[in-house]
């Protein structure tokens, strides 16, 4: 057995969330909704799910863009960073309107459109990438043929066995060079069912992935999560979702549990129920961000 936490780095975007919840609907062109539910927080998938896995004990690094104020969280929760962000460059700013089980959203990116190049040459050569035992990307790849040999080179010759993906949604991703390489190569890629629908509609890039050894992890949100071309992992959720308050970062949430009973050694199916707890649990208060004792009287 380890004589250490395990370790997880997570690199990719950052935000300033402005969330706005418990609206009727989503407002029509010139009329304004008022809500009395509202917080102003810190998401984006890297940082959530590194936040995730620090509250479940993982030894825990984030390779990203950081507004200043976010990285007195990470000093109270003992996540070790890299900020590539200079001074005085904008930090990236979404506003969340959260209706029911759905949200919509306003995004400006600001650094977070010359984040990518960045962490490319952060983590090139892949020698000088932190050591870890798995490396989640919380972001949809411009580049995916670079990453693609980034990602080849990093897993046999660093020490980062592992490699996985969270893209989100991003329409041109499938349509770019090296998208299908990409997943290939990867141990994983975290979708919900529509970017399934979205990534696999040109040429079976998951659906070839997962066939060719790929762990495409679907997550359904209140139906639970299953491995593509696996029926026989499909997992429930633990509990029926009521009373959902916000469902921003509830995937990162859930990727940082299956990740984190992962390299705990759990099994499949444990790895999926450990990601479905986590996203139950993140649906029920607001933001991405888990209730931590940093946040208390704020």
């Amino acid at each position: 057995m380890p004589d250490r936490a395990p370790r997880l780095l997570c690199a990719g975007e950052t935000f300033e969330d402005l969330i706005f919840a418990a609206l009727p609907r989503i407002p029509l062109p010139g009329e304004e909704l008022r809500t009395d539910v509202f917080t102003r927080t810190y998401g984006g998938g890297a940082l959530i799910a590194a936040a995730w896995a620090r509250s479940l004990e993982l030894d825990v690094e984030l390779l990203t863009a950081l507004p200043t104020q976010a990285r007195k969280i990470l000093r109270a929760e003992g996540i070790a960073y890299r900020c590539v962000r200079g001074l005085r460059e904008p930090h990236a700013v979404t506003a969340c309107l959260s209706f029911g089980n759905e949200r919509s959203f306003a995004t400006f990116p600001g650094v977070n459109d010359a984040l990518e190049e960045r962490l490319l040459r952060l983590l090139t050569p892949p020698r000088e990438v932190p050591s870890g035992d798995a490396l989640l990307f919380g972001m949809p790849p411009r580049r995916p043929r670079l990453w693609a040999q980034w990602q080849r080179t990093a897993r046999f010759a660093a020490e980062i066995p592992e490699v996985f993906w969270d893209f989100g949604y991003d329409e041109d991703l499938p349509t770019r060079p090296g998208f299908d390489r990409l997943v290939e190569t990867a141990t994983g890629v975290f979708v919900n069912a529509t970017e399934l629908a979205l990534y696999d509609r040109r040429g079976r890039a998951l659906s070839r992935a997962a066939e060719s050894g790929t762990l495409v992890i679907v997550k359904h949100g209140p139906d639970g999560a299953a491995v593509l071309g696996r029926p026989d992992t499909a997992v429930a959720a633990p509990v029926p979702i009521h009373g959902v308050v916000d469902t921003t970062g509830a995937g990162d949430a859930f990727a940082a549990g299956f990740l984190a009973r992962r390299l705990s050694g759990g099994s499949l199916e444990e790895q999926l129920a450990a990601g479905n707890a986590c996203g139950v649990r993140s649906v029920q208060r607001l933001g991405g961000l888990p209730d931590r004792p940093w946040q208390r009287g704020r």
